[in-house]
């Protein structure tokens, strides 16, 4: 879009004009000393110590207990060791009794498309009452799985996005190219698991093809597939 203007001849004291340049100059040339993480640490060094914060009676803590969740991260990483599963055992667990298989998707995610039979607990509801109510026996089978179990093949490219980095993302896919690092759901959920003291879980550790004969699925995307792969 174009904009016309008609410029006025405007007469300014030059006492006035070089005021002017100098404190915007000198307004430029503070910005350009520091970038804006230089700024954020120059204030959380000008509070550090200072009476505002420490002093404050009105100031509390967050609830956040970083080494509590690596310790508890350290213990679940070897509890997890021995309980990583291929497709086949995960079906097969997923018959006998006392034993559930959770999805800790979105609900969005999961009316879309998830395995059959699966239960919904969102991840970010996770709380020691509401994973009480929902599993009452913390010595349920618990069998997890997520977006990344499942091979990025046209019906899966919406419902189950890998989470992950891939380099040059612009250029490739992860038809083309395996992810270099992933952010798959089932390790926080593993985690939160063991800390909130169920500790009799199993992941899905097998990428899946969604051609998998064993494999059933539900929701308003799922679809019957015939295997294409009988060595499955």
């Amino acid at each position: 879009m174009k904009y016309s203007r008609k410029i006025k001849k405007l007469i300014v004291p030059a006492s006035l004009f070089v005021a002017v340049v100098f404190c915007t100059g000198n307004i430029l040339g503070q910005k350009s000393k520091f970038s804006s993480t230089d700024k954020d640490q120059t204030i959380l060094a000008s509070l550090d110590g200072s009476d505002e914060t420490k002093d404050d009676a009105k100031f509390t803590k967050a609830d956040v207990n970083f080494a509590y969740f690596e310790k508890v991260t350290d213990e679940a990483k070897k509890h997890r060791s021995s309980r990583l599963v291929d497709f086949k055992t995960f079906l097969a667990f997923s018959k006998e009794e006392n034993t559930i298989i959770l999805d800790t998707r979105s609900k969005r995610m999961y009316d879309r498309m998830h395995i059959k039979g699966a239960i919904h607990i969102n991840f970010s509801d996770f709380t020691q009452d509401y994973l009480a109510e929902m599993i009452p026996n913390n010595k349920t089978r618990i069998l997890i799985y997520c977006n990344n179990n499942f091979y990025q093949e046209p019906i899966f490219e919406i419902p189950f996005p890998t989470k992950a980095v891939i380099l040059n993302l612009d250029k490739a896919s992860f038809r083309t190219e395996r992810p270099v690092e992933t952010l798959a759901l089932n390790i926080p959920t593993y985690i939160n698991l063991y800390g909130y003291n169920y500790k009799n879980v199993y992941e899905l550790s097998e990428l899946v093809s969604s051609q998998h004969k064993g494999l059933e699925m539900e929701g308003t995307d799922a679809k019957n597939f015939k295997s294409l792969t009988p060595n499955y």
